[in-house]
């Protein structure tokens, strides 16, 4: 193991001992409890205190604030996927398809959720923690189309001319309440998603994958993931635009 990983695990090591502990922990415990010298468990208790994973109260250290912020982050999309996943299973048992959660981080998406028919041939790039384009895949369209303008610049760090050209095409989805994919992040795939919303506003989209056929429906897929979107959307205390 090279050094630099030896540092990391001590750190994180450490990190568990104070999340663990009710009380303060002072330096000599950490450090027997690392197995290190005091030295050295001063220098990775000072790493995380500037880093704000540490603090120092009377008596030792405990976990920071930084600690707690990813923590609940994690608690977060723990809590959009349980909203999103009935809704998932149900789009699979009634169409068919595969059915997926993602959610935005700035210019890509991140899929948290995935359902599958027991038996598909459609090929799919949207694994569980894949990390996609937002402008190539209709859960990121659907995503960005419900942000407001300063909001879509900050996440696609585009200039102002850039965002007139996809003014048009999120005009379109805020108009039918949905995003299509027609091949790009697949090809002969088509996606089809809608956005969905907690009290904050848009916290991510769920979507559908299908073959891309000249007769498939997709104004019915529209419908479909909107009234999915809607209901997950109720869960997290957000109103979305489903519709039956």
């Amino acid at each position: 193991m090279s050094v630099a990983n030896r540092s990391v695990l001590r750190a994180l090591r450490m990190l568990d001992l104070l999340a663990d502990s009710t009380d303060p922990v002072p330096l000599a415990r950490l450090a027997d409890e690392l197995e290190v010298p005091r030295s050295t468990a001063h220098s990775i208790l000072t790493a995380l205190v500037e880093a704000q994973y540490a603090e120092a109260v009377p008596g030792g250290h405990r976990v920071g604030i930084r600690a707690f912020e990813t923590g609940s982050s994690y608690a977060r999309h723990l809590d959009l996927a349980t909203a999103a996943e009935p809704e998932l299973r149900r789009l699979t048992d009634r169409l068919g398809v595969t059915a997926h959660f993602a959610v935005l981080d700035a210019d890509t998406v991140v899929y948290i959720a995935k359902h599958d028919p027991p038996r598909t041939g459609v090929q799919l790039a949207s694994s569980v923690g894949a990390r996609l384009s937002a402008l190539r895949t209709a859960v990121g369209k659907a995503q960005l189309a419900s942000l407001p303008p300063s909001s879509i610049d900050r996440s696609l760090a585009r200039d102002d001319t850039q965002l007139r050209e996809l003014a048009p095409e999120f005009d379109a989805i805020r108009g039918r309440g949905f995003a299509v994919d027609d091949g790009h992040t697949a090809s002969g795939v088509r996606c089809v998603a809608a956005p969905v919303f907690s009290r904050d506003g848009c916290v991510g989209a769920i979507g559908v994958s299908t073959w891309l056929e000249p007769d498939s429906d997709v104004e019915a897929l529209g419908r479909a993931v909107m009234d999915a979107a809607a209901a997950a959307s109720e869960r997290l205390g957000g109103r979305s635009r489903g519709r039956s």
